[in-house]
């Protein structure tokens, strides 16, 4: 009988060890928070991803998983930023407006408030197109007439200097910095 008594014991320990291994493990068991694959930053108007002509961008998102909030910065910290409810597509405003490369880093969370990698992604602020002024034209003689043009691009001026022959047709002067 001793036999099968310690072979009873050792059963239910067995049976005991097995559920408290499974009820452990199951117990330890992370969720994952939402997973950011990919964010675009696209011109509302134009639709490009290189360069946007405005001081908002539409947003764009690629998760797995379930978001149920997104926090949007210029900053990879995100000192400036609060948290708001999920959307996507979204649209975000720039805090200033100045050519230049802009980026835009975004996280998200889920209800269990689990955040997601930081994805991030950069567009060309381009907020003021290029002007051409005349800066003076004079006729040299009765065979050239020289101009003088100013290519004001981002508050910088490039001077270019033209000669028109006698007889020649202008429809247009391309001035390509060099």
């Amino acid at each position: 009988m001793t036999k099968c008594r310690s072979f009873t014991i050792s059963f239910l320990f067995l049976l005991f060890f097995a559920g408290f291994a499974n009820l452990s493990l199951s117990g330890t068991a992370l969720a994952a928070g939402p997973i950011i694959n990919l964010l675009i930053l696209r011109d509302p108007d134009s639709g490009s991803t290189e360069y946007i002509n405005n001081d908002h961008a539409a947003v764009a998102i690629s998760v797995t998983g379930t978001p149920t909030q997104m926090i949007l910065s210029e900053y990879n910290d995100f000192h400036d930023a609060a948290w708001i409810s999920y959307a996507n597509p979204t649209t975000y405003t720039f805090a200033s407006t100045y050519n230049g490369p802009r980026t835009v880093y975004c996280k998200l969370r889920n209800a269990s408030l689990e955040e997601s990698n930081i994805a991030q992604d950069t567009i060309l602020m381009d907020m003021y197109p290029p002007s051409v002024s005349t800066a003076y034209s004079q006729v040299v003689d009765n065979n050239l007439i020289d101009f003088a043009f100013t290519e004001v691009m981002g508050n910088l001026a490039n001077p270019a200097f033209y000669t028109i022959n006698n007889g020649v047709n202008v429809l247009s002067v391309q001035y390509q910095a060099g």
